[in-house]
């Protein structure tokens, strides 16, 4: 076989062979086949030893990344579930003390909603951070009964 055609058909064959080093292949009878191709594929067994080895290496890493990004998640979600208890026990106690009714909080829900142009239930992070660091640079607002008492 001429060396050209030789080299068309193996890149053809690496080609087909992508998806399986891609999905990383968990069964024992997929990882055969991949083994079998890869020394059809190389007449120097070296040279697919050393591909082998650096596909295993790129799986291993790939999947400690992925177990890296599940735990991750998982602290979030914690941390997200965290303050939703701390914010409903806080509403709860305004409620409780009657300084804040339910429904005064769903209009202002409402109202904040948009305040990012989408009515979408949620508020963008950065709009409350603006906001927020807005207030921290403006002198603090009296109460009545501060300014009362000379504070």
């Amino acid at each position: 076989m001429a060396p050209r055609v030789h080299t068309i058909l193996q890149r053809k064959q690496v080609e087909a062979a992508l998806p399986l080093c891609r999905a990383r292949p968990e069964e024992p009878q997929d990882r055969l086949e991949m083994n079998h191709f890869l020394h059809n594929l190389f007449e120097d067994e070296s040279a697919a030893r050393d591909l082998q080895r650096s596909l295993s290496r790129r799986g291993r890493r790939q999947d400690r990344s992925r177990a890296e990004l599940r735990e991750r998640i998982e602290e979030l979600e914690g941390d997200v579930g965290y303050l939703s208890l701390i914010l409903a026990s806080v509403l709860c106690k305004l409620d409780e003390r009657g300084v804040l009714d339910p429904r005064e909080l769903g209009a202002i829900m409402k109202e904040l909603d948009l305040i990012d142009g989408k009515q979408d239930g949620q508020l963008d992070t950065d709009v409350l951070r603006d906001v927020t660091n807005e207030a921290m640079s403006d002198p603090p607002v009296q109460s009545e009964g501060d300014q009362a008492q000379g504070r």
